[in-house]
Parts: C-alpha cells; sequence; structure tokens
C-alpha cells in the first residue's frame, strides 16, 4: 500500500480545489497563437488591384496545450510564401520551455470581375448588354481578368464563353478598328518629316497589330502598324 504524507494530502486536495482559470495559465491561448498567425500572413500578402483577400486558418485542437511563452512568439514559413494559396507557417516559443506548431493556412482572393451575361458566341463584337459585373474568387485565375466594363467593350470574342463566366482577356481581343479592303492612310517617315498617302488593308488590323497594305500609288505590298481607326504608319 502506498502512503501520503499529510503535507502531500494537503497539496492534492487544494490542486483539485483550484479554479479551471487558474490551470489554463499556464498554457499559451490558442486565440493569440492564431492572431499572430493572422498577422504575419496579412504583412506578406500584397492585394491584387481592385481585389480583397480572404485568410482561412485550420483552427488549433483544444486538447493542444502549449507552455505559457514568455519571449515573443517567433513566426516563421520554412518553405517559399504562397501569397495565392496554401501554407505552413510556423510557430515557435523559446523560453521557459521550447515548443513549435505549424498551422496550416489558405489564402483567397477575390475581386469584381467582368462576366457574361449570356453566352457570347465567337465574333461577337461585346457591348455593354453582353457583361456584367459580379464578385468572383480571382485566386491563381489564368487567363487575366477585367475589372472593368470599358476595358472590354467593343473587343471580339476569340472563343465561345459561357454564361456567367469570366472574361478573360485571352478569350477576347482588342476590336479590329481597320477591316480588309478598307481604304487607309499611311504614314511614313521620321521625326523631322512624313511622307502620308493612301492605300487599301489587305488584312483586318486591331490597334498595334501589324497589317499588310497595298500603296495605291505605287501598287506596292508593305507592312505597317495600325497606330489608329484607319491609319497605317509605315516603317522603312
Amino acid at each position: 500500500m502506498r502512503l501520503y504524507t499529510p503535507q502531500l494530502t494537503l497539496i492534492l486536495i487544494l490542486i483539485g480545489i483550484l479554479p479551471l482559470s487558474a490551470l489554463a495559465g499556464s498554457y499559451h491561448p490558442h486565440g493569440q497563437i492564431e492572431q499572430a498567425v493572422r498577422d504575419y500572413v496579412e504583412q506578406q500578402i500584397e492585394a491584387l488591384d481592385g481585389s480583397d483577400s480572404e485568410i482561412s486558418l485550420s483552427r488549433l485542437d483544444n486538447r493542444l496545450k502549449l507552455a505559457k511563452c514568455e519571449t515573443p512568439l517567433e513566426i516563421f514559413s520554412l518553405a517559399k510564401f504562397n501569397p495565392a494559396g496554401r501554407n505552413n507557417i510556423g510557430v515557435r516559443c523559446h523560453a521557459p520551455r521550447f515548443w513549435k506548431i505549424f498551422v496550416p493556412v489558405s489564402i483567397k482572393f477575390y475581386a469584381e470581375v467582368v462576366v457574361a451575361a449570356h453566352p457570347l458566341n465567337r465574333g461577337t463584337t461585346l457591348s455593354k448588354e453582353d457583361l456584367l459585373l459580379d464578385r468572383r474568387q480571382i485566386t491563381n485565375h489564368q487567363g487575366g481578368y477585367f475589372t472593368t466594363l470599358d476595358a472590354v467593350i467593343g473587343r471580339d470574342v476569340r472563343r465561345p464563353i459561357r454564361l456567367g463566366a469570366i472574361v478573360q482577356d485571352n478569350a477576347t481581343t482588342s476590336a479590329k478598328i481597320i477591316k480588309k479592303g478598307q481604304t487607309v492612310t499611311l504614314r511614313s517617315g521620321s521625326r523631322h518629316f512624313q511622307v502620308i498617302t493612301s492605300g487599301k488593308a489587305l488584312s483586318d488590323g486591331a490597334l498595334g497589330d501589324i497589317i499588310k497594305v497595298s500603296n495605291s500609288k505605287s501598287q506596292r505590298q508593305v507592312e505597317g502598324k495600325v497606330v489608329a481607326p484607319g491609319v497605317v504608319e509605315i516603317h522603312n
């Protein structure tokens, strides 16, 4: 049989009647750890233009008991920080008792982006009636997106876009401001002088496109850059 001294018995009784709050004081509050991780993540991310972020932390298990840290918590990331995805964020305490844990974190970005108001067929020149603004998740979104209607109106659809889908940059192209067969103004020369003549476009062209044109005077075919509606700049 194991015997207890009166003093030991008294200590056990006192421990038994201590309030739970006193015992909890010896552990580091989970809320402080989670807030420190959140603050660290917010410092690492750079919000995309016109977007807002959503940070989701995996809650610490209530059964996890960590000694109360008497030094500032050290927050770190073992791998390169991913500003738009998943990360495992480390938390370290150095005194009075060393401990280390990892907290899974997920980061998502949302923004008001342009979406299709109805199915859009290839070749459609987009108008205001074709488009809507809607809040969508844009984390790691491939293909680009637009945040204003004005940036999309006038562009041509390169491939079909379904109802409600984000209108992607790579699914559209700049509007053709020169049409094949159109009479155009040809400009050539330098900063000091310019030669201006007329010609005929041999293909459609959007702003910045290089297209072939025929010089109306010489009938020579040349290439030039579309610089304005009906204007092609020829580089000699």
